[in-house]
């Protein structure tokens, strides 16, 4: 533990986590991201960048990047029955933004853009690194994060847990997590499919279980499917990713969705149980909870990755400024 504390420690390398230490490596902070996970790779849940997010990670050299990546009016096909309708999502009549659209992009591309901007500000991500414990929020916070069987405590001057719906951070300052779990859950694959669909185009279809969408923005397998159904008995820890999806049920997904499509490989899938929950706190302290830790609900609406990421560039200024603010 060193004599002179580090200005902000971040526990977790999503969205929300990458762009708070990004925001205020940038203002000035000495920042830290520790994060579980050993391998930066995994599926996106995630496709979605609004016009707002955009703006606030312009800045900080990001949106370039992520509108590279993405694209902004992707053809959609809606089946309705026998009837299929042609359109374009993404475009809005808004005049004061200048990303007046949807911006479909994955979320590990936005990770990748996050991740490379910090390290361009001298701040790598500390990977296979778990924040375990948090010892003391009185005056500074000092934490204990282990790599393998090696624990090293770090005096921060704030503290940000950015570790997701199930947060140790949470757990940690013993924050309430209000809410309840909701009827239905999602299923997510990354698949091969033959048969009718159009290449290149995604699709979107009611069917009895729930709504269904299939994105041609596959990891790994041209396809991506997006689908709600009840959920199951077996919930595990709501919001975490379950499985794997057996392959005759994603295609009984298909099939009840009426779109002509059979699915030849599965190159990854899950079913990630779904809750809206709200922490009675976002502070103890000089310890925060951003992102997934501080609130979930529903992905309907697109705005899980972006409140996230919002909430993040907000307070990394500030925690830049209250770090170099003369004592008292």
């Amino acid at each position: 533990m060193s004599a002179d504390p580090l200005d902000l420690l971040v526990g977790g390398a999503g969205p929300a986590g990458l762009t708070l230490a990004l925001q205020a490596a940038a203002h000035g902070a000495s920042v830290r991201v520790v994060e579980r996970r050993a391998d930066p790779a995994r599926p996106s849940r995630a496709l979605v960048v609004h016009p707002r997010t955009l703006e606030v990670l312009r800045p900080l050299g990001v949106t370039d990047e992520l509108l590279a990546r993405g694209d902004p009016a992707p053809a959609v096909r809606l089946h309705l029955g026998r009837r299929e309708v042609e359109a374009r999502l993404g475009a809005f009549p808004l005049e004061d933004t200048a990303f007046p659209f949807l911006l479909f992009v994955s979320q590990s591309a936005v990770e990748e853009a996050l991740a490379g901007a910090l390290a361009r500000q001298g701040v790598e991500v500390e990977r296979g690194v778990e924040l375990t414990d948090v010892a003391d929020c009185t005056g500074t916070a000092v934490a204990r994060v282990r790599r393998r069987s090696v624990a090293e405590f770090v005096d921060c001057r704030y503290l940000a847990g950015c570790d997701g719906s199930a947060s140790r951070v949470r757990a940690e300052l013993g924050v309430a997590w209000r809410g309840a779990p909701y009827r239905e859950e999602v299923v997510l694959a990354d698949l091969e499919l033959a048969g009718d669909l159009e290449a290149g185009r995604s699709h979107a279809a009611a069917a009895r279980s729930g709504v269904v969408f299939v994105f041609a923005l596959g990891e790994g397998a041209p396809w991506r499917l997006l689908a709600t159904r009840p959920a199951g008995p077996d919930r595990g820890r709501p919001g975490q990713p379950l499985g794997p999806v057996r392959r005759e049920e994603l295609q009984a997904i298909l099939d009840g969705a009426r779109l002509g499509a059979v699915v030849t490989a599965v190159r990854w899938s899950a079913r990630v149980p779904l809750e809206h929950r709200l922490a009675s706190r976002y502070r103890r302290g000089p310890a925060f909870l951003v992102g997934d830790a501080a609130h979930v609900h529903s992905p309907a609406g697109g705005q899980g990755m972006n409140t996230g990421i919002q909430d993040a560039a907000n307070l990394g200024w500030k925690l830049a400024f209250a770090a170099a603010a003369p004592a008292g």
